[in-house]
């Protein structure tokens, strides 16, 4: 689905009260999807966070093709983000704080 990531989230008093193995784990994982409608500002910006990360460790290995999309996707989602927060309104004035974070090339 164009324009929709989908999350899984867990119970952090159940996580935090449990000392076995993620894999042994049973508490509930709730899934839900993140778009335009269904808001997550903390998951977008996760996903940035991850995708910004990749993209230096591809440019350090040498595929700066691959780093320059793996940018490209990060600045989509943070901005993404960062308008969930502000609201949409606000969106072009936030930028103009945020952009010095986002001016950094792949």
């Amino acid at each position: 689905m164009p324009g929709v990531i989908f999350a899984q989230v867990g119970d952090a008093d159940a996580d935090h009260n449990c000392w076995q193995r993620p894999e042994d784990m049973d508490t509930p994982r709730t899934a839900f999807a993140v778009s335009e409608k269904a808001l997550g500002s903390e998951v977008s910006a996760e996903i940035a966070t991850a995708l910004a990360a990749a993209s230096m460790v591809f440019k350090a290995f040498g595929d700066r093709g691959y780093a320059i999309l793996l940018y490209q996707r990060a600045s989509k989602w943070i901005y993404f983000s960062i308008a969930l927060v502000v609201g949409l309104t606000d969106f072009t004035d936030s930028m103009r704080i945020f952009g010095y974070y986002l001016r950094v090339e792949a």
